[in-house]
């Protein structure tokens, strides 16, 4: 559990850091730690609601695969028939005996003005919920895999990664889903987080 952790740890602060450094890469830029930069086209926009806590992401194609692009902060609002811009993430395994590494996919935000300050903090709430997999989506890139499932909440299509590619539903398998509500770190962001994580055991946190 401590591994997990750093690694989603580590993942949110790239994304952190994206976001308050505005980083822009030439398009065929590959870093030493396992980062490209791509621009895929936009073919389906996922969106969910709760009040004014909020959920984006987008389904693309990358190398003949369908995957799904997060927008955890919510900063962009592509179309069908945009070109985004998509950060793909290679990442070893935590677990050291995984063989497997872990692939995921963000959306590159665009430049705005009010970075992230260190003094901003999360305020999450969360719920379990067990949701029925619609769709699974699938990817590989050499030893390098991606996974995520498409689920409907509260009437709503919404994505859940499965990061660790922990989890092997299929279509019509009931997900333990995590739904977790966090304020926006970035104080003038009137708008909130809405989040989809999966977790072994569906029961309510006491």
């Amino acid at each position: 559990m401590k591994q997990y952790n750093q690694f989603i740890l580590s993942v949110l602060a790239c994304t952190l850091l994206l976001v308050s450094g505005c980083r822009s890469l030439p398009s065929d830029h590959t870093d030493s730690s396992g980062f490209k930069e791509v621009q895929l086209e936009v073919l389906k926009v996922f969106s969910a609601n709760d009040g004014n806590y909020h959920f984006r992401s987008y389904l693309v194609e990358w190398k003949g695969q369908e995957v799904v692009v997060e927008d955890s902060l919510v900063y962009t609002n592509y179309q069908v028939g945009d070109q985004a811009d998509v950060l793909v993430m290679y990442h070893d395994h935590p677990d050291e005996n995984q063989e497997t590494g872990c692939l995921g996919f963000t959306v590159l935000p665009p430049c705005k003005e009010g970075s992230l300050s260190s003094d901003d903090t999360f305020s999450p709430n969360s719920e379990r919920v067990q949701l029925e997999v619609l769709k699974v989506f699938s990817a590989n890139d050499g030893n390098y895999q991606f996974r995520s499932y498409l689920v409907e909440w509260k009437g709503q299509e919404v994505v859940v990664d499965d990061i660790l590619l922990y989890f092997d539903y299929q279509v019509s398998d009931q997900a333990c889903v995590l739904v977790m509500y966090t304020d926006h770190p970035n104080e003038n962001q009137e708008t909130e987080l809405l989040s989809f994580a999966l977790v072994r055991h569906c029961k309510k946190r006491e």
